[in-house]
Order: structure tokens, then C-alpha cells, then sequence
């Protein structure tokens, strides 16, 4: 009895380690295929669809930005539009004036032998100058529709609303800084036309106070 249980004993300690390493073999044969599986999944690319969800769920507000940088290069296409208004409406007032004071002048018999009076008609010049360089200094600057054509038709309206936002803050920045450089000119304008009509308040002064003298 004793030898039959040396004899299991022996058996069954013969046969433990056999069923570890079926086990222990089991066990890295599938570490193995889950490192390949992972490198498998490492090298393989991102769908596309899956990437502009990706983007889309990291940028939620590009439906809106859209929105907004459409209004805005709206908005800053009119003020240009204003602003050159504003230039060709004191460029022509500027010419009226100084053809009519003249005209007035001489209906009365004042002399066009002054000074002043050819101090104001260089003043009137430097304008037109200043204001052909404003209104001929830089253009306004949108989106071309052949790119558009060429490049974004075959996007997804997500993707082209993200891309017209990149686009639109540049031509943002450039049409800001025109505005601001016509406003400016403006400016200018304005200061050499004030000038320009108190030295023709002060020819017509001069001359009629010559006149009567």
C-alpha cells in the first residue's frame, strides 16, 4: 500500500509540470498575438472619417466661429466701402471749392496775383494725390472662388467651414489693416482741406481789403 501511494504521489508530480508549461505556453502564445495585434493596430492609419470626428468633437464651436467670420469680413468690407465713400466725397467737395471761391472772387473783381491763393491750389494737389494713393493704395482681399473650386469642393462641410475660418481670419487681418490705412489718409485729407479753405478765406480777405485800399 505504501509503494501504490510513493507510486501516485510520483505520478501526479510527474504530470504537474507538464500542465504548468501547456498553461505557461498557452499564456505567451496570446501575449503574442496581442503584441501583434497592438503593432497591427499602431501601424495601420486613421480612417478620415474617423479623424474629422476626432476634430469635430475637439473643435464643437466651428459652426459657430463659421457664422461669426462670415458677419465680420462682411462687416469689414463695408466699412471700406464707406471709408473710400467718405474719400471721394471730400476729394470732390475739395475740388468744388476751389473752383467756386474763385470763380467768386473774380466775378468781384479780386486779383488771382497772391500767395495764398497759390499756397491753397498746391494744397488742393498734395489732396488729389493723397487721395488717389488711399483709394489705389492696397485692394480688399477674399476668397477666390477658383480655389475653392480647386481645393474644397470635395470636403466635408465640417472640414470646409473649419478651412474658410483659417482663410477668413487672415483676409480679416489684411482688409483691418487697409481700413485703418485708409482712415488714416482720411485723416490727412481732411487737415490738408481745412487748410486749403483758410487760405482761401485769408486770399479773399487780403484781396479785398487791397481793393478798397
Amino acid at each position: 500500500m505504501a509503494d501504490d501511494k510513493e507510486l501516485k504521489k510520483t505520478e501526479t508530480s510527474d504530470a504537474n509540470p507538464s500542465e504548468e508549461n501547456e498553461v505557461l505556453g498557452v499564456d505567451l502564445a496570446y501575449d503574442k498575438v496581442q503584441i501583434r495585434m497592438a503593432g497591427e493596430n499602431l501601424n495601420t492609419p486613421v480612417p478620415v472619417e474617423e479623424a474629422a470626428i476626432s476634430e469635430e468633437e475637439q473643435y464643437p464651436g466651428v459652426d459657430l466661429a463659421y457664422d461669426l467670420t462670415v458677419d465680420s469680413c462682411e462687416s469689414i468690407i463695408k466699412r471700406i466701402d464707406v471709408m473710400d465713400g467718405r474719400l471721394q466725397t471730400i476729394l470732390a467737395f475739395a475740388a468744388t471749392t476751389t473752383a467756386v471761391v474763385p470763380s467768386v472772387a473774380n466775378s468781384r473783381g479780386l486779383t488771382f496775383r497772391s500767395n495764398w491763393l497759390y499756397a491753397a491750389l498746391g494744397i488742393f494737389i498734395v489732396q488729389l494725390l493723397v487721395g488717389t494713393i488711399a483709394r489705389s493704395f492696397g485692394t480688399i482681399k477674399l476668397i477666390r472662388p477658383d480655389v475653392v473650386w480647386n481645393r474644397w469642393l470635395d470636403k466635408d462641410p465640417w472640414l470646409f467651414k473649419k478651412d474658410f475660418i483659417a482663410f477668413g481670419r487672415k483676409h480679416f487681418d489684411h482688409n483691418a489693416d487697409l481700413l485703418r490705412r485708409r482712415w488714416r489718409l482720411l485723416l490727412v485729407i481732411s487737415f490738408l482741406f481745412f487748410i486749403e479753405v483758410l487760405l482761401l478765406v485769408v486770399w479773399v480777405a487780403t484781396a479785398q481789403i487791397s481793393r478798397l485800399g
